[in-house]
């Protein structure tokens, strides 16, 4: 929490992020506001076989996508490269990387859409 802070001090004017305690509240959040990068669960409740995963580009066309596990599988792996996701990374996730997620969102510039 203290690097998290730390990074909102440092790089968050303007910025700001918001948590989805399931897939239909993050679809809530995507209609409703502009975000420069998704970052979800593949256990979240409703995101079932990725579903909610394909339904960001109907929602925020090319919105990056970074998926986290903590339970890995071969069939999830695959099935995000189908879905074009950004990332797909394994917990716990060491601190440089959350660090530099975090950096990342925090320096996205802001655009209508991002590039396929």
């Amino acid at each position: 929490m203290r690097a998290q802070n730390q990074i909102r001090s440092r790089f968050g004017a303007g910025k700001r992020e918001d948590c989805a305690k399931d897939a239909h509240a993050a679809k809530e959040l995507l209609g409703k506001n502009r975000y420069d990068l998704l970052i979800a669960d593949i256990k979240m409740p409703g995101n079932d076989e990725l579903e909610f995963i394909e339904e960001p580009p109907a929602i925020a066309e090319g919105l990056p996508v970074i998926l986290v596990t903590g339970y890995p599988s071969l069939n999830t792996a695959i099935k995000s490269t189908r879905l074009h996701v950004a990332g797909y990374m394994m917990k716990p996730l060491p601190p440089i990387l959350r660090l530099q997620i975090s950096m990342f969102s925090c320096n996205s510039p802001s655009k209508t859409s991002w590039p396929a």
